[in-house]
């Protein structure tokens, strides 16, 4: 087993951003199915983060602030926002 010593130099370990990886794309698909999410998601990631610096967990509080900004970023709502259009449009032609 390692120390916390030699955790805090190495960072994220491998399963520890395949579960971030897994809750972005989760949060993604979430986000596309019902528009009015994003902010809350926003809101609550945010509050997650503040709480968990009040509690002495920085590195939680980081975590949240990652989903938070994630959720946040104008690029990915306008992405997402084309996206919404684009599967709204009625099909073209036949298939």
């Amino acid at each position: 087993m390692t120390d916390e010593s030699d955790r805090e130099q190495k960072g994220l370990t491998e399963g520890e951003i395949a579960l971030m990886d897994a809750i972005k794309t989760l949060t993604e698909i979430f986000m596309y199915a019902h528009p009015g999410a994003e902010r809350y998601l926003t809101k609550s990631f945010g509050h997650q983060a503040e709480e968990k610096l009040r509690s002495g967990q920085p590195d939680a509080a980081a975590m949240f602030m990652l989903l938070h900004n994630f959720v946040a970023s104008p690029e990915r709502s306008e992405n997402r926002e084309a996206i919404r259009k684009f599967m709204a449009e009625p099909p073209q032609g036949r298939a």
